[in-house]
């Protein structure tokens, strides 16, 4: 139950009520659907993620069922709450990277959760889609990103990335704490992550 209302604070109050307001997914305004997509894809690959990498790492000594209650929660919490259900200080690298993605990543415009938002990150990842099919335009559901949008995106993405990589060089200047546990203290503070 704390996942969902994790979620749904994290996808905005306004996509929530627009969803009360229009049952038919169709007849959603075309930035619900991207927040929504964007949540769902972020849900799942951080919950697949985690339990692929974690399956017989902090999630070893779980039943399956709790494996993944315990995956999808922390995929949900990751991203804007910062509540844990496990030891974070027994993660694998590989699931410590998607941990710092999610954060990174955070919630939707207009909600709880900070990060660069999930709209940067479809732009982004759209643009990206687009330019290995050597397509001149992003167009996704049959609408157009235009131009100023995608630049948006990258100026907000580039901001972040240099934030962090200052703020984290001024800790690992001045402290003597361990670079993965900077890291992650760096994304959290900066990404609004509990």
């Amino acid at each position: 139950m704390i996942a969902w209302e994790i979620i749904l604070g994290g996808i905005a109050p306004a996509i929530t009520f627009s969803l009360l307001q229009k049952c038919s997914f169709r007849q959603q305004p075309f930035i619900v659907k991207l927040v929504l997509g964007t949540t769902l894809v972020l849900l799942a690959a951080g919950t697949l993620g985690l339990l692929l990498f974690e399956w017989n790492g902090i999630f070893k000594h779980l039943p399956w069922y709790d494996k993944i209650a315990n995956a999808f929660f922390q995929s949900a919490t990751l991203r804007t709450a910062g509540f844990n259900s496990v030891d974070y200080g027994g993660l694998g690298v590989p699931a410590f990277i998607i941990m710092v993605m999610l954060m990174f990543i955070g919630g939707s415009p207009g909600g709880t959760a900070g990060g660069i938002k999930t709209t940067v990150a479809a732009v982004l990842g759209l643009t990206f889609h687009a330019a290995l099919r050597r397509s001149d335009e992003v167009v996704v559901a049959k609408r157009r990103i235009s131009q100023p949008v995608i630049i948006q995106a990258v100026a907000i993405l580039l901001a972040a990335l240099m934030t962090f990589f200052a703020v984290l060089m001024m800790l690992v200047i001045t402290q003597s704490i361990s670079v993965r546990r900077l890291v992650f203290e760096t994304v959290s503070a900066l990404c609004t992550v509990g």
